[in-house]
């Protein structure tokens, strides 16, 4: 009987993952719509590529803004099962932005339309952090580089499946709810978010975290916050955790690794799906699909290279995926060969494009004191997102300067 129950992964991570994969994949998607319906915003709001690229830069400042701040201040509500109640509030604020830019009436005009974006991602990066907090401490650390692998799926199938629903949906109801159909793409993934949300927070409990604490330890693991955390749920890290986290050479040094990656992520994000339907002619609705191919490797890649990681060690793993994109980047020229070429150079980019984020929160979280993954975590969102946002003003400057969108 021992035997069978060592190494046995306790059920509460499992359903823990459950929920913080679709509350992670909804926090994506909203993110990503500004990218899938991008022709549509484009031509409502008749703006240029400098623009639409400050629009995405202001929106990704605002997640890199907001880290820091936003992610002290939920730090200090709590840890394990508690972690909910701050992070729920960060969600409530970045999913009802979201479904708010739906409304014709009040995002009409674009200044508007601008204004809630920031606002979504004012929260939305912190509400990662935390949501990658909580991953990490509802589950053994023996495994958490599977764990964070398998949770940041919902960033690349998460997105998938979300810019499979947009395209059907504008496919499909386009039509017959007019031009303005594009608008309500902005109420599905709220929608979902906030069902979501009110189911886990009601299974986020003491009783539940201690069951967890339990099994962990029975099957010889060990956890994020030590044993007996269950009823810690008030803890706070020592004053000047943020300064700690400074000096720590650790989280430094993967704050800009995460800078460099987003930078070019968000770059090959903002151009891929404007280049399809203005330059290779595609359908805006076919667009967001084609656009999205990469990620049906990058799920692949996070859930390998995680399990990797927990063997090889985590800064291995992560000079290895970091490498694999240097070379996947360099490819990325060649895309435009033909779209043969487009869907093989971005499976192969896709195989490491989201797995180094997986890693990079593995090693904030195995580098960060308790109770301080989020502050560690939101330094890793700041550096990502300001590189993010740097990119699409950068790449839209470039696309006016060579001719435009055509």
């Amino acid at each position: 009987m021992a035997d069978k129950i060592k190494g046995k992964i306790p059920p509460q991570t499992w359903t823990a993952w459950g929920f913080l994969w679709i509350i992670y994949a909804m926090n994506a998607n909203i993110r990503e719509l500004l990218n899938r319906v991008s022709p549509y915003i484009i031509e409502e709001y008749g703006i240029s590529a400098t623009t639409f690229g400050l629009l995405q830069t202001f929106a990704l400042f605002g997640l890199a803004a907001g880290a820091i701040p936003l992610g002290a201040w939920a730090e200090k509500g709590g840890v394990g099962w508690a972690r909910k109640r701050r992070a729920w509030i960060l969600a409530s604020v970045y999913l009802t932005a979201t479904v708010l830019c739906g409304i014709q009436l009040i995002s009409a005009v674009f200044a508007v339309f601008f204004i809630l974006n920031v606002i979504r991602g004012l929260t939305s990066g912190a509400g990662e952090a935390c949501e990658v907090a909580m991953m990490m401490e509802w589950c053994p650390k023996e495994k958490s580089g599977f764990f964070v692998g398998l949770h940041h799926t919902g960033y690349p199938w998460g997105t998938l499946l979300g810019g499979i629903i947009v395209t059907l949906y504008l496919t499909n109801l386009g039509d017959a709810l007019g031009e303005n159909a594009w608008r309500y793409a902005f109420f599905i993934f709220p929608f979902i978010g906030y069902v979501t949300w009110f189911l886990f927070y009601k299974w986020s409990n003491r009783e539940n975290y201690q069951l967890f604490q339990q099994n962990a330890k029975a099957s010889g693991f060990t956890t994020q916050l030590g044993e007996n955390s269950a009823h810690e749920e008030d803890f706070t890290p020592p004053p000047g955790l943020l300064g700690r986290c400074f000096k720590n050479p650790n989280i430094i040094g993967v704050v800009v690794v995460a800078f460099c990656c987003l930078f070019c992520y968000s770059g090959i994000n903002f151009w891929l799906t404007p280049y399809i339907t203005f330059v290779g002619n595609f359908d805006p609705a076919l667009a967001a699909s084609l656009s999205v191919v990469f990620t049906i490797t990058g799920g692949l890649g996070q859930v390998f290279w995680g399990g990797i990681s927990d063997k090889i060690g985590t800064k291995t793993a992560l000079m290895v995926c970091t490498l694999w994109l240097t070379v996947a980047f360099v490819l990325m020229q060649f895309a435009g060969i033909s779209l043969a070429w487009l869907i093989v150079l971005q499976l192969f980019m896709g195989f490491a494009l989201n797995a180094v984020y997986a890693m990079i929160y593995k090693f904030i979280a195995v580098s960060s004191e308790k109770g301080g993954v989020v502050m560690g975590n939101s330094l890793v969102v700041f550096g990502m997102y300001f590189g993010g946002g740097l990119a699409t003003y950068i790449l839209g400057a470039l696309i006016d300067a060579a001719g435009g969108w055509e």
